[in-house]
């Protein structure tokens, strides 16, 4: 993050507080980034993005309107947590903005419930004997050389197509339009303590979306591997925004661990299910069918009620 920004943030700035309301409120989850126009610090409600405090020339705070007309006392003075917590009561009371969530009441859980146990237990909430963290959420790899951005996407595109056609028969006119090597957002970037970074996808519950799956990761890990080969310097920036999550206290060390230095070169690739238990024999076997074709590497979890991920019994 810009320090503009960073230092609204750390200890005695002015949004310090919100760091330790977040952690106190097992429904909400943060983000942070920054691109070469704008840097910025997020609240997540599930994937309802409720509060934006973003610097893009100037530092200023940013919403969507079905959030402020709720609670429009909050983004008036986002200093007060009593408005926050307003806001929160009437996130949960609305059934249009809860579905990014879930419904308390019926128990329901969508993808962002989800998102936000799992990122929360693997930033902040990390164990000793966890094998990685969480570093970035929505990560997206860039390439600002469009000539470079064209020539890696093309080849990608290439050869996903192909293993789609000579390979992967069942379903194929529903897949196609799944192959598009447009950017997207990676769920969850992943990092061990041995320096292997992970691609995640939460895919909640969801049959269509968990029986493509592979087709999309395996084109983020063949674009993250041509990037690290042409970018090897793409670590330290890594790197530099991890001390800063650390020092605000986003994503917790546990005793014993220390931050690789470096990176070993390994990518793996995760699949992350919410539910699978609803899941048909007729999803699974499409799932691993198209596993072994686009990334057979992918290993596939699910994940306990305190957000700790398991290994899929039916996906496997």
């Amino acid at each position: 993050m810009d320090p503009v920004i960073y230092n609204q943030f750390k200890e005695g700035g002015q949004y310090h507080w919100m760091i330790q309301y977040v952690k106190d409120h097992p429904e909400l989850d943060f983000q942070t980034g920054s691109n070469k126009n704008n840097s910025w610090f997020s609240v997540y409600r599930g994937t309802s993005k409720i509060i934006k405090i973003e610097k893009s020339g100037k530092s200023k705070i940013s919403y969507e309107k079905k959030y402020y007309d709720l609670c429009p006392e909050y983004y008036k003075d986002t200093t007060k947590s009593v408005h926050l917590n307003t806001l929160l009561d009437k996130l949960k009371a609305d059934p249009n903005l809860s579905r990014y969530y879930g419904n308390e009441s019926t128990g329901k859980k969508a993808e962002g419930y989800y998102q936000n146990l799992i990122a929360r237990r693997y930033t902040f909430l990390n164990k000793p004997d966890d094998d990685f963290i969480i570093i970035d959420k929505e990560f997206v790899i860039g390439i600002r050389n469009e000539v470079t951005k064209k020539r890696i996407l093309d080849k990608i595109d290439a050869e996903l197509k192909n293993l789609l056609e000579n390979e992967f028969k069942p379903s194929l006119k529903s897949l196609r339009k799944n192959v598009a090597t447009t950017y997207g957002e990676v769920d969850f970037l992943g990092l061990t303590w041995d320096g292997d970074l992970i691609i995640i996808e939460l895919k909640g519950d969801d049959p269509q979306k968990i029986f493509t799956s592979p087709i999309q990761v395996g084109f983020y890990q063949r674009l993250l591997a041509q990037v690290l080969e042409k970018y090897p310097n793409l670590y330290s920036n890594i790197y530099s925004m991890l001390k800063q999550k650390i020092e605000l206290g986003l994503i917790t060390i546990p005793d014993g661990r220390t931050i690789p230095k470096s990176l070993s070169g390994k990518i793996k690739s995760w699949v992350i299910v919410g539910e699978e238990k609803n899941l048909s024999e007729e999803i699974c076997s499409r799932y691993i069918k198209a596993k072994e074709i686009f990334c057979p590497d992918i290993e596939t979890f699910t994940c306990i009620n305190d957000g700790t991920l398991t290994k899929s019994e039916k996906l496997l």
